[in-house]
């Protein structure tokens, strides 16, 4: 019984670690757009409850610069992208969502210091909407997560190793998703004939005073080797380019949470 339940236990680990992201991989790009789009919206309403229910922020000015950037930043992607601000001052990051929802925490906009570092960030984001990452990501970890559950006997009450499992597992895969994003940007950014290596920047800011030292744990590249290659990747902006935002604009942007109150 005990060689019995080893092998199983086995079996079960490798079916999470292979065959789950595998089937993703494959089940994702079959989903339908309108299961993608429902599932997203149910997505950002539980986002919202976490920042304690802001609208979203929609400042005139402010949300009509960012429509400008994101224009300039699509590229090809489906016409349902929608992308969003949500009042956040604890964390200065941009959700990617199914369905092409981009959820950007207003904090972001307090740490960016140039349109071409926020439009390095969005472009990042519009990389995981083309790849459609988000839908890979919630199929692989849904699986993994009750493979994981059943094999310690307990789903419901064993939430924490399952999480823990979960992010270790997915690693690898979180960072090939990352890294193919970031190349993403860098193309989208030049394209529009911004910095792209911008991105880089920002990045390294923000993780400044994070402690990336737990390697097993952390489910994307150290930021060092991330800005070191939208570096190799970004050509230097003309020297006579025209901003990606005006002055007028960006102040504009970075105040669309202004009419909004504090979550």
């Amino acid at each position: 019984m005990a060689l019995w339940s080893m092998a199983a236990g086995i079996t079960l680990l490798g079916l999470a670690a292979f065959g789950v992201p595998s089937l993703a991989d494959a089940i994702a790009p079959l989903v339908p757009a309108a299961v993608e789009e429902r599932i997203g919206a149910l997505v950002e309403d539980q986002i919202g409850s976490l920042l304690g229910n802001p609208p979203a922020c929609a400042a005139p000015e402010g949300r009509a610069a960012l429509d400008r950037l994101v224009a300039r930043l699509r590229g090809d992607l489906p016409p349902g992208l929608r992308v969003s601000v949500r009042r956040s001052r604890t964390d200065a990051n941009a959700l990617t969502l199914p369905g092409g929802r981009v959820v950007v925490l207003s904090k972001l906009l307090d740490e960016a210091r140039s349109p071409d570092e926020f439009a390095g960030v969005l472009a990042h984001e519009f990389g995981h909407v083309a790849a459609r990452d988000p839908t890979r990501s919630l199929i692989r970890s849904s699986g993994i997560a009750y493979l994981l559950g059943y094999l310690v006997g307990d789903v419901a009450g064993s939430a924490v190793i399952v999480a823990l499992g979960e992010n270790v597992l997915s690693a690898g895969y979180s960072r090939e998703a990352e890294r193919a994003a970031d190349a993403y940007a860098v193309a989208a950014v030049t394209r529009a004939g911004g910095d792209a290596a911008a991105l880089a920047t920002i990045l390294e800011r923000i993780a400044a005073d994070r402690d990336e030292s737990l390697a097993l744990l952390r489910s994307h590249p150290f930021t060092r080797e991330r800005a070191a290659a939208i570096r190799s990747r970004a050509a230097p902006p003309a020297a006579d380019r025209p901003p990606l935002l005006d002055a007028p604009s960006w102040a504009a942007l970075r105040a669309i949470c202004a009419t909004n109150p504090p979550g």
